[in-house]
């Protein structure tokens, strides 16, 4: 029994529990109270309204809310409320205070004085249907804005803010929706214009796209289209422009018969508004469905007066896009073509052969038919396709394009003048032209427009020789496989190569792309100039591939052979020659026709690579030298004679006066001489100098080394010829650039002389060489030269040199170790540590200290 009394208590308690926590939860604040305490309309919310009345002195208003949230009006007219109005008077109430209270009792109280005996509105709202709420509205307060308002049922007026009595005053014109169409411009699905010439303009959306349907069908513009849609949604009239709503005799307005009428469907409810006369900036208009006429302004007519050729689509083929494009077919008269997205490549021809596509030309083709535009709408309805060589079309395009229908074109002829060509929809009438570039040629040429161009491909770095054969000339180059891996040439002469130009062929033809294929397997190969080709290149390279053995299945699985898992790499030595025959058109810098020999596709190469082989290989440095062997530099220009000599390591200038120079000044002759070099060779030999005017030299220079003596001869034979010039030790014409040729004259460096930033502590070049370093040092080194180096040029350095540090005989030299410090015989030269040591030095060693 004590259980069961327990278990009682227990429920009473959880029961009076959530009772408390409930009422608690459910009571105001004392803020809350005071608020409501203020408030006119206490717990009154705005969207429980379904339901106003206004009755005033100038007719009765009625408004109810409809399901989707709009308001109609029933009276005095039965029309579409406007919903930011009502809305605006609902939320007045809910947040309407008191700012005072007048109480009044008993018989007789004068409410006149207020104007609510006979008030000027009396409000009414419906929050249900026998859930009525009403209130009057008197008079302003004097000298105020505030008005008077008594709530059915209580004696007290209330003094509430004026705003109240302007919301509830507004007009019909204010009160009803301005709006002329009610129209969601997403969901419309078809438009039509009518005009008073009885010309009809219809457009409907498929999906996402539109059509024209009337008076042609084609594919509809989706923006301008969309455009008039807005343009509908848009109309509205201004509070002041309602004209009646009981209209006589629409003549009166050119309403009997409009001039455009815009109708708008939507999930097949129509809409649609008419335009009549124009009158002061101004058109009479009216809804389709309604009896009022009202202005709008006069631009609104010719927003939906369109021609049915503004609204059709531009882009022949918007749906296409490559990057969904997964097949295209083309069908010319002579060849059907089918290329495929693979997972493997980008494309891949298919048909007439399989092979790889070029991805860029096929893009580039699928990116023309996406671009194109068309030029002119040249007949909807043909009567004969012949006239624009689609009977029989070039072309027929078909592009399966993802998750889309496939676009279907039809390629007919060129216009006159050839810049445009006649395009159509398969199965649509319309013939449109559109612009031939880019998209005629390669819609009508073959598959070779879309066959992969690359031509030749082998890795550089295994290039191990090179022969060109010109009618003028030969030249036979190769490279050993080792460390240096130098090309040197074994004809025309055993002489160095132009690194430059030499590696500039390898790496063209080391991936030689064709800029377009001609033709495959051509009977004829004179009329390219390939039978008897103007220059052959011959590349021979090292190949890698791989060597799979061979074995015997193994006893009782038959007699059959199987490749084994083992396989090792053989190198081979693989040679191609390229042909190139003649150019594709006159003119410079063009293209010529070229062909891989033992290949059957013509090609067309480009200038660019061409112009590597119709150069010199030979080397064009004209004079090699080692700067520290030499003793003595003269140079006899027009109209200046300088000697100089080296006695005991120091540099002396003997002409035009006698002098001691710094080494530095010999150094930049010297260096602007060694890297001196020619813009091409005029012969390789000559007997005939005067031919060149090298009999009588305009320019001498000569230079004295461990090696005997090297004499410089140039000369300009006319003012319009380059210079020639000629070294002692070689028998090359060199070709010299006038702007070298003045600066040696004048004394300017031919490049400029700031030295490359040396390793730290590694090697940077060979002795004699800019920059080199054996050791340690930051910026120094061991046979190096300007910034490190051990017997170099300008500023070696030996261990722990510094930066001009040098051991030996250069420039700044230093052994051991600080900035500037040097050991031995040079400028600044010093043995020790420190900034600007200097041990022993032929300038005195400023800097010096040991």
């Amino acid at each position: 029994m004590r259980l069961k009394t327990t278990i009682i208590l227990l429920g009473i308690v959880a029961v009076l529990a959530l009772f408390v926590q409930f009422y608690e939860k459910n009571k105001l604040t004392t803020d809350e109270w005071q608020l409501q305490a203020k408030q006119v309309f206490p717990g009154y919310e705005s969207n429980r309204v379904r339901k106003i009345e206004i009755n005033r002195e100038d007719g009765l208003f009625v408004m109810e809310k409809l399901e989707q949230g709009d308001w109609a009006m029933r009276k005095p007219l039965e029309l579409k409320a406007d919903l930011a109005e009502v809305t605006s008077i609902l939320t007045e109430m809910e947040f309407l205070k008191k700012i005072g209270t007048v109480e009044v009792g008993g018989e007789g109280t004068d409410l006149a004085g207020y104007g609510l005996e006979k008030p000027k509105i009396v409000f009414s709202y419906w929050t249900g249907p026998d859930d009525k709420h009403t209130f009057s509205v008197g008079e302003k307060r004097a000298g105020g804005n505030e008005v008077y308002i008594k709530l059915e049922g209580s004696k007290d007026v209330l003094l509430v803010s004026g705003t109240l009595l302007e919301r509830l005053a507004k007009t019909l014109s204010e009160l009803r929706s301005k709006n002329v169409l009610e129209i969601d411009p997403n969901a419309v699905d078809r438009i039509e214009l009518k005009y008073a010439s009885g010309e009809v303009v219809e457009c409907a959306r498929s999906g996402v796209d539109w059509r024209v349907t009337q008076p042609i069908a084609d594919s509809g513009d989706n923006e301008k289209i969309m455009q008039v849609v807005y343009n509908l949604n848009a109309l509205v009239v201004d509070k002041n422009d309602f004209i009646t709503d009981e209209p006589k005799d629409l003549s009166t307005f050119g309403l009997d018969n409009p001039q455009i009428t815009a109708v708008a469907y939507q999930k097949g409810v129509s809409q649609g508004v008419l335009l009549g006369h124009t009158r002061d900036n101004k058109v009479y208009a009216k809804r389709r469905e309604g009896p009022a006429v009202f202005f709008l302004k006069d631009t609104t007519a010719g927003l939906f007066k369109k021609n049915p050729n503004e609204l059709r689509a531009k882009k022949l083929a918007r749906e296409v896009d490559s990057l969904y494009v997964t097949k295209c077919a083309i069908k010319t008269k002579d060849q059907e073509i089918e290329i495929e997205k693979t997972v493997q490549y980008d494309y891949m021809i298919k048909k007439p052969v399989e092979v790889l596509a070029d991805r860029d030309a096929f893009k580039s083709f699928l990116d023309a038919i996406k671009d194109m535009e068309i030029q002119n709408f040249v007949d909807d309805k043909p009567a004969d396709l012949s006239a624009y060589g689609l009977k029989e079309p070039a072309a027929e395009i078909t592009i399966a394009v993802k998750d889309k229908e496939p676009v279907r074109l039809q390629v007919g002829s060129k216009d006159k003048r050839g810049a445009l060509c006649y395009v159509k929809r398969a199965g649509e009438e319309p013939v449109f032209s559109v612009k031939a570039d880019n998209f005629y040629e390669p819609a009508t040429r073959g598959y070779l427009t879309f066959r992969d161009r690359l031509m030749l491909e082998f890795n550089r770095d295994n290039a191990r020789k090179l022969v060109i054969d010109r009618k003028d000339r030969r030249f036979v180059a190769g490279r050993e496989k080792g460390a240096t891996e130098k090309w040197m040439l074994s004809e025309p002469m055993v002489i160095d190569t132009d690194e430059e130009m030499i590696n500039n062929i390898v790496w063209s033809l080391s991936f030689l792309k064709a800029e377009n294929c001609e033709v495959e397997s051509p009977k004829d190969l004179a009329q390219y100039g390939l039978d008897n080709p103007r220059i052959k290149a011959t590349i021979t390279y090292e190949e890698e591939v791989y060597v799979e053995e061979k074995e015997e299945a193994p006893e009782g699985k038959g007699e059959d052979i199987f490749l084994s898992e083992k396989s090792d790499k053989k190198a081979e030595m693989i040679s191609k020659t390229v042909l190139v025959g003649n150019r594709v058109k006159e003119g410079q810098n063009v293209d010529s026709y070229a062909i891989i020999d033992g290949g059957n596709l013509v090609f067309h190469m480009s200038w660019t690579d061409i112009r590597y082989l119709e150069g010199d290989l030979t080397s064009k440095v004209v004079a090699q030298f080692d700067s520290d062997t030499v003793s003595r530099v003269h140079l006899n220009f027009p109209e200046k004679e300088t000697l100089y000599e080296k006695k005991a390591e120091v540099w002396e200038m003997l002409k035009p006066e006698k002098k001691e120079v710094l080494s530095k000044e010999i150094d930049a002759v010297l260096y602007s001489l060694k890297n001196l070099k020619a813009e091409s060779i005029a012969e390789y030999k000559s007997t005939d100098l005067a031919k060149y005017g090298l009999d009588k030299p305009q320019a001498t220079i000569t230079l004295n080394d461990n090696k005997g003596e090297k004499v410089l001869v140039m000369s300009q034979p006319a003012a319009e010829q380059p210079y020639f010039a000629k070294i002692s030790n070689s028998d090359f014409i060199f070709v010299l650039s006038n702007a070298d040729v003045q600066k040696l004259i004048k004394g300017q460096a031919i490049v400029d002389l700031k030295p490359p930033m040396p390793s730290m502590g590694g090697s940077y070049g060979d002795p004699g060489d800019y920059g080199g370093g054996h050791g340690t040092g930051g910026y120094g080194g061991h046979g190096g030269s300007y910034g490190g180096g051990h017997g170099g040029d300008y500023g070696g350095g030996h261990g722990m040199g510094g930066y001009e540090g040098g051991h030996g005989d250069s420039y700044g030299g230093g052994h051991g170790g600080g900035s500037g410090g040097g050991h031995g015989t040079d400028y600044g030269g010093g043995h020790g540590s420190g900034s600007g040591g200097g041990h022993g030095s032929n300038e005195s060693a400023p800097k010096g200290g040991h």
